[in-house]
């Protein structure tokens, strides 16, 4: 129970911030965000994972798929853009507790303390 209320503490600031910005205003600043975005449309369009903002809308072949699979659900709940947004924001969000509790899984493995178990993951991006 009280790793499971040190979870939420842990999360509550992400949490926050996520909500606070689910029409993220932020996306376009950096060119991977949008590729990621294009390839989520393409897949969720029944296109493949290409890139539609190209001319001929070429095969997407820097970036894996897996990401912009995740994405793609986003783009399947509402076609509407920028109204979709908030969706993709939550589900970005909710890979956060995921990846907190393998990166504690790991560094548990790896014998490290308990403090550390649950210190690392918050340090980390």
């Amino acid at each position: 129970m009280k790793q499971a209320i040190l979870l939420v503490l842990v999360l509550l600031p992400s949490a926050l911030f996520s909500w606070w910005n689910r029409d993220m205003p932020q996306l376009g600043i950096h060119h991977d965000d949008t590729i990621y975005w294009v390839g989520a449309k393409s897949i969720a369009t029944g296109e493949g994972y290409r890139l539609l903002s190209y001319p001929g809308a070429p095969a997407q072949t820097k970036y894996p798929p897996l990401f912009p699979a995740l994405l793609a659900v986003a783009w399947k709940i509402n076609p509407a853009f920028p109204q979709n947004l908030p969706s993709a924001a939550l589900l970005a969000w909710l890979m956060m507790p995921l990846y907190l509790l393998l990166v504690k899984r790991a560094v548990s493995d790896f014998g490290f303390s308990q403090w550390w178990t649950w210190g690392l993951p918050r340090l980390l991006p």
